[in-house]
């Protein structure tokens, strides 16, 4: 599944999120992870997880398929 850039911006602008916010949440010391993962760039879990706790549709964010079926394990689904 391909991840949605412009619609996960979108979700960002109308929630009031930005990359630096994200980064501050997440204590990175810079921007580089959270941009690259909005990207596609990269699949980096704390961002993702992030996101997905904050309400961005799982949808937009194309979880990689092992990282899907754990967050779904983890919530006790299958």
């Amino acid at each position: 599944m391909k991840r949605n850039t412009a619609e996960i911006k979108v979700w960002m602008l109308r929630n009031g999120h930005t990359i630096e916010s994200i980064r501050k949440a997440l204590g990175y010391a810079n921007n580089t992870s959270v941009s690259l993962t909005i990207t596609g760039a990269r699949s980096t879990k704390r961002v993702l997880e992030w996101l997905r706790a904050q309400g961005c549709p799982e949808r937009y964010l194309g979880l990689p398929r092992k990282m899907r079926e754990a967050m779904r394990t983890a919530e006790g689904r299958s």
